[in-house]
């Protein structure tokens, strides 16, 4: 007795592609089955507390500051988590560099707005609204009216035990 048959069955009883096949459905189901199972990770671990975080919107128009004025409620684009109220939002002219000089515009500002929320800050890193926060990242923002891109400048860091 073979291994294989001349009719490509292990053992002369079971069709070799039918195994095939039925293992790789036994290994998908697994692997959806185990990931359903098994709990997504957590946010860092540590105290909830209130935390503020700096968000620069550098070269914007007067409609953007006029929509990202404190008091407005801020969200994830992609999760739509809720990330927090804006408290603080300062204004300077953005500097246009001509051939010879730098030149302030007179119709586009840098926006640097503070973001205050609920969030965990550990020593393994920090977040707001569940959304881990790094510095330098830009996040995709909005509001209930306007979208927006922001570069994070300013976050809590949690002291060295």
């Amino acid at each position: 007795m073979t291994i294989i048959d001349q009719k490509g069955r292990l053992f002369g009883k079971v069709n070799l592609l039918d195994l095939v096949v039925v293992l790789a459905v036994v290994a998908v189901a697994g692997r959806f089955g185990y990931k359903a199972m098994t709990k997504e990770a957590a946010a860092p671990a540590g105290e909830t507390k209130t935390v503020q975080v700096k968000f620069y919107l550098p070269n914007v128009t007067q409609p953007t500051v006029a929509f990202l004025r404190p008091g407005v409620e801020v969200y994830d684009s992609k999760s739509n988590a809720h990330m927090g109220k804006i408290v603080a939002a300062e204004t300077k002219p953005t500097m246009i560099v001509g051939p010879e000089k730098e030149y302030e515009s007179k119709t586009r500002v840098d926006l640097t707005i503070t973001v205050e929320g609920t969030g965990r800050v550990t020593s393994n890193g920090s977040s707001l609204g569940g959304i881990e926060l790094r510095g330098g990242r830009l996040f995709e923002l909005k509001t209930p009216e306007w979208a927006f891109q922001p570069v994070l400048i300013d976050l809590p860091i949690a002291p060295k035990p």
